[in-house]
C-alpha cells in the first residue's frame, strides 16, 4: 500500500531540488523584468539570500562554524560600508544594493556547503542541477528556434554554461 506524503514532507524532501532547478527560470524572469532598480528575480534571490542562512541557523547541528563563516562575510560587508563612509558614497542606496548582490554568491555557497554534507541532500541538489540544465537547454533551444537569440554572439557562452552545469550534475550524481 502506497503511503501519501504531506505537503510539508514534500517541501522538506525537495526544496533544495526546486531552489536549484528554478535558477534558470529566475534568469529568464530577470531578462524580461530588468530595470535600473533591479529585477523581480533579483529581489527573489535577495529573499533567498536572507531566508536560507536563517533556516540553516535553526536547523544545522554545526552552528558555531556556520555562524563564524557568516560573520566573516558580514565583517567584509561592514568594512565595505565603513570605507564608503570614509571615502564618500556616490550613491549610498545603489552601493548597498550592489553590496547585497555581490554578497549573494559567498553566502549561498557557504549555506550550500553546510547543507549538502548529507548524501540524500547531495542527491537532491544533483537532481536540481540536472533539471536546471534541461531548463537551460530548452530555453536556449526555444530562443534559437524563435529567433530571439543570436547563435553567433551568444551560443558559445550559453553552451559552455550548460555543459558546466550538466557536468557537475552528472559527476556528482554518479558519485553518490
Amino acid at each position: 500500500m502506497k503511503q501519501q506524503c504531506s505537503l510539508k514532507e514534500l517541501f522538506q524532501k525537495y526544496w533544495i531540488t526546486a531552489l536549484i532547478a528554478l535558477q534558470p527560470v529566475l534568469d529568464i524572469i530577470a531578462y524580461w523584468t530588468r530595470s535600473p532598480e533591479g529585477t523581480v528575480a533579483g529581489m527573489l534571490r535577495l529573499v533567498i539570500m536572507a531566508v536560507l542562512p536563517l533556516h540553516l541557523l535553526f536547523t544545522l547541528k554545526d552552528k558555531k562554524r556556520f555562524i563564524l563563516s557568516m560573520a566573516v562575510i558580514g565583517l567584509v560587508g561592514a568594512l565595505h560600508v565603513l570605507n564608503g563612509f570614509r571615502v564618500g558614497f556616490i550613491d549610498l542606496r545603489f552601493d548597498l544594493m550592489y553590496l547585497a548582490r555581490t554578497m549573494q554568491l559567498p553566502i549561498l555557497a557557504i549555506c550550500l556547503a553546510y547543507y549538502l554534507k548529507d548524501d540524500a541532500r547531495k542527491a537532491a541538489a544533483y537532481r536540481g542541477l540536472v533539471i536546471a540544465a534541461c531548463i537551460l537547454f530548452g530555453s536556449i533551444l526555444l530562443a534559437v528556434v524563435t529567433g530571439t537569440y543570436s547563435l553567433v554572439d551568444k551560443i558559445v557562452s550559453s553552451f559552455s554554461a550548460l555543459l558546466a552545469t550538466a557536468g557537475v550534475a552528472i559527476i556528482g550524481y554518479t558519485s553518490t
